[in-house]
């Protein structure tokens, strides 16, 4: 069980990453393509 729990909180972690960066890049990239 306590494995499970590990792995879980990888995956969260990696999905609030990746939210975090597209949040950034995608503002980011919309900018410099109405440049």
């Amino acid at each position: 069980m306590l494995h499970k729990v590990e792995e879980l909180k990888w995956v969260v972690l990696w999905i609030l990453v990746t939210v975090f960066v597209f949040a950034i890049f995608i503002p980011t990239v919309n900018r410099a393509l109405n440049l």
